[in-house]
């Protein structure tokens, strides 16, 4: 028996429809916070690491953003945040309402920064495939503080992104960072130390060896 062509043509127009509703729906953006690692010594002040923002999706208009960090010794201390970025370019350049430092919290083991588009139009527009600092974070090292790499996270219920109506954007991924603090307390005695440490010692032999 022969298909009716109009009932054919029928069973097909529920795909066709998906395929053109697909082709017509808009990329969506995909958003990454990363945090940059750096070294440090110890004791210094005045350390610095940026945070980024990638897009790896379509365009994506941003009016506002936030992030929060935090670090698990007490021996690293966060002070401020700036725009002034320089792996890659600040996303309010020229339009910063908060710069050049942005509002950030008091100094501590975690820190809380944001700014708002401060300019004419709608935000800022980041392209696809297209990075934009968030902030130039600043920390301290102490003088007790232990050699190696120290994690810097982010506390994911500080970090958002709104956009000119205030609505949330959201954030796909967040990708921590290390601070590797070198110097600090070190647990090998330096050889000036062991030699005045041996020096009591070696006058205990030679005393007994002249009284025996």
């Amino acid at each position: 028996m022969k298909t009716n062509p109009i009932t054919k043509s029928l069973h097909l127009l529920p795909a066709a429809v998906a395929i053109a509703l697909l082709g017509a729906s808009p990329a969506h953006a995909s958003i990454l916070f990363t945090i940059e690692s750096v070294g440090a010594t110890s004791p210094s002040t005045d350390n610095s690491f940026e945070v980024d923002l990638t897009n790896t999706g379509g365009d994506v208009t941003i009016d506002a953003f936030s992030f929060g960090l935090m670090v698990g010794t007490t021996d690293i201390t966060f002070t401020s945040a700036t725009i002034d970025t320089t792996v890659n370019p600040y996303i309010f350049a020229g339009n910063s309402l908060f710069g050049p430092v942005i509002s950030t919290t008091s100094p501590g083991q975690t820190v809380l920064a944001s700014d708002l588009w401060g300019g004419a139009g709608d935000g800022f527009t980041v392209g696809a495939g297209t990075s934009v600092g968030l902030g130039e974070v600043f920390f301290d090292v102490g003088p007790g503080a232990s050699p190696g790499p120290d994690t810097v996270s982010f506390v994911s219920a500080d970090d958002s992104l709104s956009d000119i109506d205030g609505d949330p954007i959201p954030i796909d991924g967040e990708s921590s960072g290390t601070i590797t603090v070198a110097g600090g307390t070190s647990t090998t005695p330096e050889p000036s130390t062991l030699l005045l440490l041996s020096l009591p010692l070696a006058l205990l032999v030679w005393t007994r060896k002249r009284h025996s």
